[in-house]
């Protein structure tokens, strides 16, 4: 439960910003099964045992297996277009969970400067793997001693962010 609990502080400040009506969280499970809800009708997220449960003010409840998630994150839906456009199918990762130690293959579409960074779920930047240009499928070994927990993979490019979430043991 510790691992997820910056999670939660994360969900937390996205629920009392003033314009919460502007976002939505987006869940995508480990078989591309995506579920997006509007950040303001969402009453609480708790976790029990090794669930996510998500309380909407409707009364309707999501629960789902912290195992069965991919990757989330917070879109804006306001704009009509995303300066920076998310995905998550560039970038592989395994084994996931790892114990510390993880390859992260990752494909350009095209030659392009991208940084590729591990951060936490407050978006710390926690380790920097590499910044440069790149062209094509890369693998990148990292082994580290961060602690358990729950990390992102962020890959920026020059027009796109890339995440991936994974799971320290």
């Amino acid at each position: 439960m510790k691992q997820f609990t910056k999670l939660i502080l994360g969900i937390l400040l996205f629920l009392t910003n003033p314009i919460i009506a502007q976002y939505q969280f987006v869940l995508t499970l480990n078989n591309s099964e995506e579920t997006a809800i509007l950040v303001s009708e969402i009453q609480s997220i708790k976790f029990d045992n090794q669930s996510l449960i998500l309380n909407k003010v409707d009364g309707n409840t999501f629960n789902w297996l912290i195992s069965d998630i991919n990757n989330y994150r917070f879109d804006n839906v306001t704009s009509a277009t995303h300066a920076e456009e998310v995905e998550t199918s560039q970038i592989e990762i395994y084994p996931n969970p790892s114990n510390g130690q993880a390859i992260f293959s990752f494909s350009n579409p095209g030659k392009q400067h991208v940084s590729i960074g591990i951060f936490d779920l407050l978006g710390q930047e926690i380790l920097m793997v590499y910044s440069g240009m790149q062209e094509g499928k890369q693998t990148y070994s990292i082994d580290t001693q961060i602690p358990s927990g729950v990390y992102i993979c962020k890959v920026v490019g020059e027009n796109k962010i890339w995440t991936k979430s994974f799971i320290v043991n």
